[in-house]
């Protein structure tokens, strides 16, 4: 039962029919503000997201990397997004790889 209530909680925020994407942004993503700047830009645009992995450069010669999944109600949204983090990455020289976009179905109760 714990494990059924922890699946609930993760996933109550997300809603049948929403748009997902896992986006991986790699460079010096925190001396360059760059996270900062995606981060304002998902709020802005009311993306949810959730960060699911972290590899911190600790010295100046190496890079960051963060994988994001980004959740949206719609595909447009998700765009409009996507373009205005693309533009801050060529400003910051960061890079944007493995992108994937999936619209996202969860089971209905009497699934689980």
């Amino acid at each position: 039962m714990q494990h059924v209530k922890e699946a609930e909680r993760k996933t109550s925020s997300l809603r049948r029919g929403m748009r997902f994407a896992t986006v991986v942004f790699n460079g010096h993503l925190f001396d360059t503000k760059f996270f900062n700047a995606a981060i304002n830009i998902l709020e802005d645009c009311h993306i949810d997201f959730r960060v699911t992995e972290w590899q911190v450069g600790n010295k100046v010669q190496n890079s960051s990397q963060v994988t994001m999944q980004l959740f949206s109600q719609d595909s447009e949204t998700l765009d409009k997004a996507k373009e205005k983090i693309e533009k801050e990455a060529a400003l910051k020289k960061v890079t944007i790889s493995a992108v994937s976009y999936t619209h996202l179905t969860l089971p209905t109760n009497r699934e689980v």
